[in-house]
């Protein structure tokens, strides 16, 4: 385990979770930031044996090989301090195009929990002392961020306003919703999930 909580156990469970909600034969690009637990546990997940040498003499052992549709780049920062020295931006297996090949989005989404959501933040009294209260916290935080919270950079031109732009929430920009639910409206909502 690393000192900033992070390892090879942490991180094999975190990224398998996000994994196993692709679809089926779906590969998307992936871009870390060179933490080297990242690079493992995707060249695991889509990596194949390829028999060793076939030609004259002992066979080789089996190697493992990235697959074709690995697409997987790199973002190393390097700081000084608080102070920002270098961007190195490369891809690891395949080949990520370059404006995707950053992680503002992740980082982005890092510093809204983090401000939302108390539980989540590095130095605080309020720190989750239970795996089931950081999860419960998380759960509310992304129905209220998904649900509740209109977004200026996904606002849409209402022709009955006088033509301006209405934000809108990420579920009524997916067409899970019609209307910017309440707070209160969200958490009386009465969800059951369809088990067949």
């Amino acid at each position: 385990m690393s000192a900033d909580g992070r390892g090879l156990k942490v991180a094999s469970r975190f990224v398998n979770v996000q994994l196993d909600k692709l679809r089926d034969g779906h590969i998307p690009y992936f871009v870390t930031d060179g933490y080297r637990p990242y690079l493992t546990i995707l060249f695991r997940r889509f990596s194949c044996f390829v028999p060793g040498n076939r030609g004259r003499g002992r066979p080789g052992r089996p190697r493992r090989v990235a697959l074709l549709d690995l697409n997987h780049g790199v973002v190393e920062k390097t700081r000084d301090g608080m102070k920002l020295k270098k961007v190195r931006m490369y891809s690891v297996h395949g080949h990520v195009p370059d404006d995707l090949l950053n992680t503002s989005a992740v980082e982005r989404m890092n510093l809204t929990i983090r401000l939302f959501s108390s539980r989540a933040r590095r130095r605080t009294v309020t720190f989750g002392r239970s795996r089931e209260a950081v999860q419960a916290s998380l759960d509310i935080l992304r129905g209220v961020y998904n649900l509740c919270t209109p977004h200026s950079s996904i606002s849409v031109r209402r022709r009955d306003n006088g033509g301006t732009y209405v934000p809108i929430t990420p579920a009524m920009k997916l067409g899970l919703t019609d209307h910017r639910w309440s707070i209160r409206e969200m958490l009386a909502y009465l969800y059951r999930q369809n088990i067949n």
